[in-house]
């Protein structure tokens, strides 16, 4: 279930919660975009989500590579053709490999 959070209370937490300043360029053409379409007062709320944004995708992008082969490294499943094999005879993981 997802639970919509009010912009305003959204804002509030933002406002309320620990910030520092950061200075950084853009290039002046997203400067002038970001300045088209999002209001002068939410800038930072909007950069500051659009980093959030991305900083969860690089998480989750190494969380994979980190995962990555996982499954290869256990002994107890068996091949994948005696793995299947004891799927379709209705024995999951108990016993099938003996």
């Amino acid at each position: 279930m997802t639970i919509a959070i009010n912009k305003d209370i959204r804002y509030a937490i933002h406002m309320f919660s620990q910030t520092a300043q950061a200075n950084f360029r853009l290039p002046l053409n997203l400067l002038e975009k970001i300045r088209k379409y999002i209001p002068k007062g939410q800038i930072s709320e909007f950069v500051e989500e659009a980093i959030q944004k991305e900083l969860k995708r690089l998480e989750f992008q190494e969380a994979i590579k980190k995962s990555f082969g996982a499954w290869g490294e256990r002994k107890d499943l068996g091949t994948t053709k005696q793995y299947i094999h004891a799927i379709r005879q209705g024995r999951r993981f108990k016993g099938y490999l003996k």
